[in-house]
């Protein structure tokens, strides 16, 4: 089983032409109707460490066979239990008669899903299940500890617990914490899975060249990381441990696990080396260690704007969050990671796509009852990089999400009204606006000087715009995202302006923080474009206390003073972010592309170590 995403208009019908045992379940169709992403069931003769090359063809897949069902599984009447302890246990055979969901269902394979409750506890042990044509089964059993509402109208009570787990799948134990008990945070989740038959041992690796022009993901120019920086990569998912993320999310300063995708999840883009794949599956598994599962007890599902209109994680009319810690481990608003995007994409698995649809529904659930309910709620939190982020996890979940999701429609809905619309009105239809680009202001660094903007954190939401552009999330009127997109690449086009009073220096575009208005503001105070300057020459002369009138020819630098911190400082906050203005044609886009990559020692930034830290070295794809 593996998941494919296709580039838009590629493709309507696809299949594996070499290979006659497949078949082929597409989830999500571009707007054209072409193919966007599929998931490829099926059987193929290997040789261990023998690289099968299997060619994506136009046209219809292979047909006829009877479809195997729930029926299929009942029959087969897979052997697997998940022992909490004392708590209780939950075994599958008892489950077997009612699934979920059936998530994929062919003539090669089906896959259900089932759900039981640990006795009085909040623990809930989820099993998907895999049954191909040859009998082989394969299991995935999921605990859980955590909902958002106790059923009644209240806040949920969510407990740690602390039990002697046993999961065991065909007669053999494939996680028990080593014999001694596991600290179940609350609103935490982990996996374990295992084969009943023989494991096939599968590793798929994409075409990462395709992969990158199909724009469901950035435009990562450099693709050669080394073997070391590989091998470095966390490969195997451990229940309840970090993976490569951070234990304190909001750590300063550059970190692998920020961007518009992880640093791993890039490197698989650039690579599609097995140790980078591996890496990709164990990060996604590794968030569901922080405190991102929250459900609705009453429909067991990802709660939605629309079903708790004015819930926040502190229950109906509560304020926002802005991280919480579970076990050491934290999770942060304004520096969480894109996890389960790239892992649903490439795999099918419905874990990882769960995953992704958990951290979505945190970015509208820490935000305070009083930006609006349901999805009218303002995309807005107290940072710039926070709506970026936002914009940029509930963007890749609904441009993913399988059609005919209500949960994922309900979150593409609250991403059009909430977030596109509403910033339109602050941005592009406002008439009291500016030409900076910039809908709004949220942070100073000295409260005793005239309103600054870190502008690597506009950078962050420029990319993420035209990025979500590009994944296509799914909205049946696209303008507002479109006047948003355009409207705010004059930000980081305007940084990468020319000599002359009327523009910003192109050479001083990694500026820490900018001036943006003359009015004093207390830190982190809200300010709309009505107060900013006009002109991105007006910004210059008050950002560096004199008119522009010479740039210049060397990029500068306040990320350690020169530019070859370029990997992971102010310079490569940026390149997405005017990669993607140049893509979409944004005005002077491509001329200020030119100037940055013409400066005299633009050398220097390309050889910062990107193939190592491809994470924010994208340039415009031809």
């Amino acid at each position: 089983m593996v998941g494919v995403g296709l580039k838009r208009g590629d493709a309507t019908t696809i299949n594996l032409q070499s290979l006659p045992n497949h078949r082929v379940t597409i989830k999500r169709t571009w707007s054209d109707g072409s193919i966007k992403h599929a998931i490829i069931t099926g059987r193929a003769p290997l040789t261990a460490n023998t690289p099968l090359v299997l060619n994506l063809n136009r046209g219809a897949a292979p047909v006829g066979g009877t479809d195997l069902t729930s029926a299929s599984i009942a029959a087969a009447f897979p052997s697997a239990n998940v022992q909490c302890g004392a708590l209780g246990t939950i075994s599958l055979s008892s489950l077997l008669s009612a699934p979920v969901r059936t998530w994929i269902s062919n003539a090669e394979m089906v896959e259900c899903h089932y759900r039981g409750q640990v006795g009085n506890s909040t623990l809930s042990v989820w099993f998907h299940v895999r049954l191909f044509v040859d009998g082989r089964l394969w299991v995935r059993a999921i605990v859980e500890n955590g909902y958002l509402d106790n059923g009644a109208g209240g806040l949920a009570s969510n407990v740690d617990y602390s039990y002697v787990p046993a999961i065991v799948i065909g007669g053999v134990v494939v996680f028990n914490n080593g014999g001694v008990s596991l600290s179940h945070f609350a609103n935490t989740r982990f996996t374990a899975e295992g084969w009943i038959g023989i494991n096939p041992a599968i590793t798929p690796s994409h075409n990462a060249a395709y992969l990158r022009a199909s724009k469901l993901v950035p435009g990562y120019a450099w693709t050669a990381p080394s073997a070391a920086t590989l091998n470095s990569l966390t490969q195997t998912y451990t229940p309840m441990s970090r993976g490569d993320i951070p234990a304190a999310m909001s750590v300063g300063g550059a970190s692998a696990h920020l961007g518009l995708l992880p640093n791993w999840d890039a490197l698989y883009c650039t690579s599609g080396d097995a140790r980078a794949f591996r890496s990709v599956l164990a990060n996604s598994s590794a968030i569901n260690s922080r405190g991102i599962v929250w459900r609705s007890r009453t429909t067991n599902s990802i709660p939605t704007p629309s079903g708790f209109p004015t819930w926040t994680l502190d229950g109906p009319g509560g304020g926002g969050t802005k991280e919480l810690t579970r076990g050491g481990l934290q999770w942060e608003y304004h520096h969480d990671v894109n996890e389960g995007f790239l892992a649903y994409l490439l795999t099918g698995d419905y874990w990882h796509y769960e995953s992704m649809a958990m951290q979505a529904a945190m970015k509208y659930f820490c935000i305070s009852f009083t930006k609006g309910s349901g999805t009218s709620r303002t995309l807005l939190h107290d940072e710039i990089r926070g709506i970026a982020w936002a914009f940029r996890t509930v963007g890749c979940y609904v441009a993913i999400a399988p059609s005919g999701d209500s949960v994922a429609d309900d979150y593409r809905t609250w991403l059009d009204v909430g977030g596109y619309k509403h910033w339109r009105n602050k941005g592009p239809n406002n008439p009291t606006g500016n030409q900076l680009g910039y809908p709004v202001a949220l942070s100073t660094y000295d409260e005793a000087r005239p309103l600054q903007q870190a502008p690597w954190m506009m950078n962050f939401w420029i990319a993420t715009n035209g990025f979500v552009w590009d994944v296509e999330p799914g909205f049946a009127d696209t303008s507002a995202h479109r006047a948003v997109r355009d409207w705010m690449y004059k930000g980081v086009v305007g940084m990468l302006g020319g000599n002359g009073t009327g523009s910003f220096c192109y050479t001083a575009a990694s500026t820490y923080a900018i001036t943006i208005s003359p009015n004093i503001k207390a830190n982190f105070a809200y300010t709309e474009p009505a107060e900013f300057y006009s002109t991105w020459g007006q910004v210059y002369q008050a950002t560096m206390g004199t008119a522009n009138t010479s740039c210049g020819l060397a990029l500068g630098g306040t990320s350690g003073g020169h530019p070859s911190t370029a990997v992971d400082g102010y310079w490569g906050n940026l390149m997405p972010a005017i990669a993607y203005a140049v893509e979409h044609g944004a005005a002077d886009a491509a001329t200020a592309h030119a100037r940055m990559s013409g400066a005299s020692n633009w050398s220097v930034v390309t050889a910062s170590g990107f193939d190592n830290y491809p994470i924010w070295g994208c340039m415009p794809r031809a």
